[in-house]
């Protein structure tokens, strides 16, 4: 038997430690030192962001460069996004922030919730309105199935699910919600995915591994009796297709700004759960709360 899902957005708050992961690393390796020349044609700003679907505000961090002159720093104007499937514009708000070196930046900010399969051009202007850009199309969101867990000679019980991808996530976690008794409330425990199961003729096929992953829950709560099981769900993270292949040249910035330097990218998150059968769960020795 098998159930198919569409899976979902996800926006909850374990979600955001990936995302401040990756802001991280967009702050750490903006370089306010690089020349403002890039095929001597002068480069006004720097740009450093994502789109995320997980996210209702969105932001991207904007750095006026020097001068060529050595007049100072230019002056930044506007920050927009344009959405091509409607035309919209999409104005951003700026805002200060201060790094971990003490410096101040403008972090631009707007709300809104980008939707998988679109896309959309940021524009980054200075105050004369001299324009650096970038496009970006987020992953579309793929369909999930989950097939009934079933018995492996060697894993012992596990769940097969299959995604519909041309390409590996850049994250898959499966998490699960539970406790060590009925009056202790449940945690979430999470396991790492994305470099388990195949890629084969466009999709994922990834054997949940039930029995172990249980196994290692029952340890970390210190128990050697069943586990009360409250949930399971399957997240995965896609990044856009020019994220992707940046990332696969060793030694290359992230750089993909036409008219400045910087990267801005997408990626869409995705969580489907489902039920384990309450018979699966009680063979293994286990107690359903799902």
């Amino acid at each position: 038997m098998q159930a198919v899902f569409l899976a979902t957005n996800f926006t909850t708050m374990k979600k955001n430690v990936l995302l401040f992961g990756l802001w991280a690393l967009f702050l750490s390796s903006c370089d306010n030192s690089i020349q403002p020349y890039l095929l001597n044609a002068p480069i006004r700003v720097s740009v450093y962001g994502y789109l995320d679907t997980a996210r209702d505000t969105q932001f991207v961090r904007v750095t006026a460069l020097e001068r060529a002159d050595g007049r100072g720093l230019y002056e930044l104007g506007s920050v927009k996004t344009i959405v091509k499937s409607t035309g919209q514009t999409i104005v951003w708000r700026d805002s200060l922030i201060s790094t971990t070196n003490g410096k101040k930046e403008h972090l631009f900010y707007a709300i809104f919730r980008a939707q998988a399969g679109e896309s959309y051009t940021l524009k980054a202007a200075d105050a004369t309105g001299y324009e650096a850009s970038a496009e970006t199309t987020i992953p579309a969101t793929p369909l999930v199935s989950v097939q009934s867990p079933a018995r492996d000679a060697g894993l012992g019980w596990i769940q097969q699910i299959f995604i519909k991808t041309s390409k590996l996530p850049y994250r898959a976690k499966v998490w699960y919600h539970a406790a060590k008794d009925d009056t202790t409330p449940p945690s979430a425990f999470r396991f790492d995915y994305h470099t388990a199961g195949e890629l084969n003729s466009g999709q994922w096929n990834v054997p949940i591994k039930l029995q172990n992953d249980f196994f290692r829950v029952a340890d970390m709560l210190n128990i050697n009796t069943g586990l009360y099981i409250y949930g399971i769900s399957v997240e995965g993270v896609q990044l856009d297709a020019q994220w992707e292949q940046l990332l696969k040249k060793t030694n290359t910035p992230l750089q993909n700004i036409t008219n400045g330097l910087g990267f801005w990218g997408s990626q869409n998150g995705y969580v489907v759960a489902w039920k384990i059968p309450p018979e699966t769960l009680r063979q293994m020795g286990h107690i359903d709360r799902q």
